[in-house]
């Protein structure tokens, strides 16, 4: 039991280190192109070179847009029920419903750029991003 709070804390730390996202880099003009996926409910898993990274779930409710390079390999981006996969530098960004009703409120400010203003927000550099309807787990 010792140990344990030392694996955790090594964790967490290499997680901020892995998907820590500057907000210059965030504006990068590489990942030139989006998508907005519905708020009916996801696993996502992140993996690098194979060797999985992390997977969470996002419930009802809550929508994902994904930045990435048109010109990297980006397969099944418009087939929501198979889910989605995207592979090198991303950007994922959360949207809960109250946030989807208020960007009413602000309609100076494009979809994408209140969806970059979210509260959750996770970058990798090349990774490979899986979306998939939470009901196929």
């Amino acid at each position: 039991m010792g140990n344990r709070p030392k694996v955790i804390l090594f964790a967490l730390v290499m997680a901020l280190l892995l998907f820590q996202a500057p907000r210059t880099r965030a504006q990068s003009p590489l990942l030139d192109n989006w998508v907005l996926i519905a708020a009916q409910g996801w696993t996502v898993t992140l993996s690098k070179a194979g060797e999985p990274l992390g997977s969470f779930d996002v419930p009802k409710g809550v929508s994902l847009g994904v930045w990435f390079n048109s010109q990297q390999p980006h397969s099944r981006h418009d087939a929501p029920a198979l889910g989605f996969e995207f592979h090198g530098d991303i950007e994922l960004h959360t949207q809960t419903a109250s946030a989807t009703y208020d960007m009413r409120f602000h309609p100076e400010k494009s979809e994408a750029q209140q969806l970059r203003e979210s509260a959750l927000s996770l970058a990798g550099q090349s990774v490979d991003l899986f979306i998939e309807p939470a009901h196929r787990q």
